[in-house]
């Protein structure tokens, strides 16, 4: 990095040819390409931005847009807006904004939900496979691994802030911070030097939330002393990700020998894992499995509490059904595995014949999609017309069915909990009928009821996907 020297601690200055370097050579980000930038108008946000116009103009084809994102709780947060795209517009940089409106007021967790906000309009403003970058720093670092010791956390969890990672889950477009190596000082300095102006969130004063006490009360305190500094802090952070690099490693090969991909439903978010061949009492592995398998995910780690309140709920059910809930999704367990799953808002409908139209929209209501898929042994190409009734039911478990090759019928419920299929699952699919009788089921496919039409072997089977 020819300029980008050191100081006497070793930590680099902060220069648009070190930004450069970090992006392109260290963090690998391909060239030319769209370039988010979330855009608070801080100085952390305002110095990334004024080093990303500089580096934009010297590769052709690379776009940098800043993105600002109005949580709404600052009574002058609109103001906030028209500074940013005032400052983004001198340099050069297009503009763009977006508002929670009032869905952060009056929610317990305003921090969690914000961000997961901001980075949902972020990830849509990127392109496929694109990055949007935020200006965490060291310093948000440190402060990051004392929040996290003093709430318990492990090594992964001690290990601070990645420099990349998907920001949602499944999301191909990477969440970029290359500000890690730069100290909140080194930035200020940088602002002041090319006389950049910047907005002072009011809300980083007050000292309610527990960062915001370490950072003005209990860190400066530390620092005061002279035997913590921010510099022994940050080289924690690096012994814990070495240490829990060391560790993912191990879990990874026992995650892949655990995964179990044919075991993924239609809420999954990410392969089941089979604890089969791992005693419950081994809450430490199982907690790494657990941690290891949502970061895969791009989702953030569950507490200790909430882990252990799932592993009591697993050790304790007579049903052998536990579950966590994590916002909008769940970790849940049944048949020794766990499963990662969306969570279902929408009501799912109750026991009764509907239409197919009428089915087809209750399903995109609950987020899920059909797609027919050709088949040796389907549904008949001949049911596909408009003078043929096919429809749909939820519910039907007391129903009595007979499967291929069967000369007994069976009620579909047990039928489905002798396949293993998950009763979350049974609740929320439903069944085809062809002329007011089952002819499938999921998890059991092809079936049929006393006096319905045989299936025949040529046509189509339902494929369900979110």
């Amino acid at each position: 990095m020819p300029s980008s020297r050191k100081n006497n601690a070793g930590i680099l200055n902060f220069s648009p040819e070190g930004l450069e370097q970090i992006l392109f050579a260290d963090l690998e980000v391909r060239k030319p390409q769209k370039i988010i930038i979330a855009y608070s108008g801080g100085c952390d946000s305002q110095v990334l931005l004024h080093g990303m116009s500089i580096i934009a103009r010297k590769h052709q084809g690379l776009t940098v847009i800043a993105a600002h994102y109005d949580h709404g709780i600052e009574e002058n947060s609109e103001n906030w807006v028209e500074n940013c795209r005032h400052w983004a517009g001198q340099l050069g940089v297009e503009f763009v904004s977006s508002s929670a409106g009032d869905a952060l007021k009056n929610t317990a967790n305003v921090e969690a939900l914000g961000r997961e906000l901001r980075y949902r309009w972020l990830a849509c403003l990127a392109d496929p496979d694109g990055v949007v970058v935020t200006a965490h720093h060291a310093d948000d670092q440190a402060e990051t691994f004392l929040n996290r010791m003093f709430r318990g956390g492990d090594f992964s969890q001690l290990a601070g802030i990645r420099s990349s990672r998907p920001i949602l889950h499944g999301s191909s477009v990477q969440l970029i911070r290359p500000l890690l190596d730069f100290t909140k000082q080194q930035i200020q300095c940088y602002a002041k030097r090319h006389g950049l102006d910047w907005l002072d969130d009011p809300s980083n004063a007050r000292n309610d939330a527990d960062r915001n006490y370490l950072r003005n009360c209990l860190l400066p305190a530390f620092y005061s002393r002279g035997r913590i500094t921010r510099e022994r802090l940050i080289q924690a952070t690096v012994y814990c990700r070495q240490i829990s690099q060391n560790y993912e490693r191990s879990l990874s090969k026992i995650f892949s020998e655990v995964a179990v991909s044919d075991a993924r439903s239609v809420l999954c978010l990410a392969d089941p894992i089979d604890l089969s061949n791992i005693g419950l009492d081994d809450a430490l592995l199982i907690f790494g499995l657990t941690r290891f398998w949502l970061h895969q995910s791009g989702c953030s780690s569950p507490t200790d509490k909430q882990l252990n309140c799932l592993l009591e709920q697993m050790k304790s059910s007579s049903s052998g059904y536990a579950e966590l809930s994590l916002n909008k999704a769940r970790i849940r367990y049944f048949d020794r595995k766990l499963y990662f799953t969306r969570s279902i808002e929408t009501e799912i409908p109750g026991p009764g014949i509907v239409s197919w139209k009428e089915g087809v929209e209750k399903l995109e209501e609950l987020g899920i999609h059909l797609r027919w898929l050709k088949s040796d042994s389907g549904l008949a190409e001949s049911w596909f017309n408009p003078s043929t009734r096919l429809e749909f039911a939820w519910q039907c478990g007391q129903k009595m069915v007979r499967l291929p090759e069967r000369s007994a019928s069976s009620m579909i419920r047990k039928l489905q909990q002798l396949h293993r299929i998950p009763s979350w699952e049974r609740r929320l699919m439903p069944c085809i009928l062809h002329d007011g009788h089952i002819v499938w089921v999921y998890g059991l496919g092809l079936v049929s009821e006393s006096g319905s039409a045989n299936v025949q072997e040529q046509g189509y089977i339902p494929y369900f996907f979110m």
